[in-house]
């Protein structure tokens, strides 16, 4: 993949290589794609940190993330986007939730605090029923359509270093997390149909769960193809070392 660095933000035409190299994923199954470094300051864009209050989607689906009250904005700090666990959070512009009827690949790079606790990654604003969320460092949630399932990694996240996440669900319902790259041993199962809506970023229903640390990119594809988990990963990974500090 080629690299351009523009004033700490990477322009990569990333997405778009993953998905030309697809059989059976077309780019009508990219459903987001809030960019490292892709973002509209609130003020000020010098120096860092600085708030922003749009975190733009180049998906193609115009889904930017927004908040415009400046004590609930996170910070881009260079390295990824902070959120200080006091109700920052980010809201689909559109105001329509992402609806992941049933198979899923869902990507982010995040830096974690020390005994992360419940902290909500993305999910719906207007009810609990559907969120995902790093429950400690050694367990990640899903839930979907009010249908809770919990996976337990292989080791613990790191606290301080930032760490790639994928989560893969298949159109049977079956689940698996990968874990920089590496395929975490326990699965989970959703039984029936669970649709799992996503129009917030950094919190669930009435700001709880509050992430506390960086989020560097998050991207979600309504497909479940092993080939895209792979092209996923590889671009999680390529953004994870870009928030290496």
């Amino acid at each position: 993949m080629a690299y351009l660095s523009l004033s700490n933000k990477l322009s990569i035409n990333r997405i778009a290589q993953v998905t030309n190299d697809l059989s059976g994923c077309g780019k009508e199954t990219f459903e987001l794609h809030l960019e490292f470094g892709n973002h509209i300051a609130a003020t000020s864009n010098t120096p860092t940190p600085f708030n922003i209050n749009r975190w733009r989607d180049s998906s193609g689906k115009g889904r930017d993330y927004v908040q415009l009250t400046g004590a609930s904005q996170p910070r881009w700090t260079g390295h990824g986007y902070n959120f200080d666990g006091a109700n920052e959070n980010l809201e689909q512009n559109l105001g329509t939730a992402i609806v992941l009827d049933d198979e899923f690949t869902i990507g982010f790079a995040i830096k974690l605090g020390e005994s992360p606790s419940n902290l909500v990654t993305i999910a719906d604003a207007s009810s609990a029923n559907d969120f995902i969320r790093i429950k400690n460092a050694e367990q990640i949630e899903i839930k979907a359509d009010g249908q809770l399932r919990t996976v337990d990694l292989n080791g613990s996240l790191p606290d301080g270093d930032p760490v790639g996440i994928v989560i893969q669900r298949t159109a049977l319902g079956s689940v698996r997390i990968y874990v920089d790259g590496v395929t975490q041993t326990d699965t989970a199962s959703f039984t029936g149909s669970k649709p799992l809506d996503i129009d917030t970023v950094g919190c669930r229903n009435s700001q709880i769960n509050d992430f506390i640390g960086d989020i560097g990119e998050i991207i979600i594809y309504s497909c479940s193809e092993q080939s895209l988990v792979t092209g996923v990963i590889d671009q999680i990974d390529n953004i994870r070392v870009q928030m290496i500090q």
